[in-house]
């Protein structure tokens, strides 16, 4: 199965999913501050904007949030 047929199959079952960097299994990060710092997902403007940064803390079971992260990046993993 593709990548985004998985995440939207468990979103399904009501677990949230967040896109993994591709061909690892670690959050995506966006932003260059999450890209290059640690810093406390509360304080990220990503979360609100949608972007999936913070792998868990942005995770969602809304699917038109999957459809967009998968679409932007299909070679995304899965992090449940």
């Amino acid at each position: 199965m593709a990548p985004h047929a998985v995440a939207r199959w468990c979103a399904a079952q009501g677990w949230p999913v967040h896109p993994l960097a591709p061909g690892r299994k670690t959050p995506a990060g966006n932003c260059p501050d999450c890209r290059t710092h640690r810093h406390d997902p509360a304080d990220c403007p990503c979360l609100p904007a949608g972007r999936p940064c913070h792998g868990f803390h942005a995770a969602t079971t809304d699917p038109e949030r999957i459809a967009r992260w998968w679409s932007a990046k299909p070679s995304a993993g899965v992090g449940v």
